[in-house]
């Protein structure tokens, strides 16, 4: 009988301790972009539960401004956008976007978030981040984000522009000789 309760009791440390450990990342695809000046390009947010059930993604994103742009944002199917004040920025001039969406009834298996559109203004290298005030939320609204492969680097190169010939040599026709009247 006393084997019986201490299993019990190792039983349930355990598994308290293993739903303390988990944790949800947020990783962005791909993780490395090469690029041309102008190139418009897109970038998947996705969100990785490590089998824990969450509700709520507040994705932050970092990027740098002066070399690219956000143009666009889509939430995959099913999101919900939750649009309250601080929930979502686009600010191209500091280079942060912040989205956030409510997935109902909760997800526990990897899904896209959304999908950021990008152009590509200038060369140059950097990196678009995902920030440390991003969060994930569980049912109880406690915040499960861990972080992630959360980086993807990017090199802009210039565009090169090939010109091509476009001269045509004009065929002539040979002149005759003018007729004369008689």
């Amino acid at each position: 009988m006393k084997t019986i309760k201490i299993i019990a009791v190792v039983s349930i440390f355990f598994t308290s301790a293993g739903s303390a450990l988990a944790s949800t990342e947020i990783n962005l695809n791909p993780s490395n972009l090469n690029l041309k000046s102008g190139e418009v390009f897109n970038l998947n947010i996705t969100v990785s539960p490590q089998n824990l059930k969450n509700y709520t993604v507040k994705a932050e994103l970092k990027y740098p401004a002066q070399l690219i742009e956000a143009t666009g944002f889509k939430l995959a199917d099913k999101w919900v956008a939750l649009n309250q004040p601080g929930y979502n920025l686009v600010d191209n001039s500091k280079g942060v976007l912040i989205k956030t969406g409510g997935y109902p009834k909760g997800f526990n298996n990897n899904l896209i978030f959304g999908t950021v559109t990008f152009k590509a203004k200038k060369t140059g290298s950097g990196a678009i981040s995902v920030s440390n005030d991003s969060l994930v939320l569980d049912i109880n609204n406690k915040n499960i984000y861990s972080g992630g492969s959360n980086i993807a680097s990017l090199v802009i190169e210039s565009a090169l522009i090939k010109t091509v010939n476009t001269s045509v040599a004009l065929a002539t026709e040979p002149t005759q000789p003018a007729l004369k009247n008689i």
